[in-house]
């Protein structure tokens, strides 16, 4: 879609659709697109949901044990010498 249509294009018909913004590459192109064209419209609902994640102040200890519970995962056992890196398991218990 990108080498057909302009950004501009794409941005003001999106709302209609992955068929639409094809058949308007295809009017471009005067029907001659290649037989793999496609067009995938995604709708993203609570995008801030990520940055809300991002801003959680999570404290982790300079010091890791085995049995600790770490933003609602178990820490089994350190996978590197360093003991910063580990095997976790979620916390079934705790629900959010």
């Amino acid at each position: 879609m990108y080498n057909v249509l302009s950004e501009n294009e794409i941005k003001d018909n999106i709302s209609k659709g992955a068929i639409a913004l094809v058949k308007r590459a295809s009017n471009h192109t005067k029907d001659h697109l290649p037989d793999d064209t496609t067009a995938v419209v995604l709708e993203v609902l609570n995008a801030d949901e990520i940055e809300i994640l991002k801003q959680q102040k999570l404290d982790i200890p300079r010091s890791l044990k085995a049995g600790q519970t770490i933003d609602g995962y178990k820490l089994e056992k350190p996978l590197i010498q360093n003991e910063r890196t580990w095997l976790a398991e979620k916390n079934k218990a705790i629900r959010h």
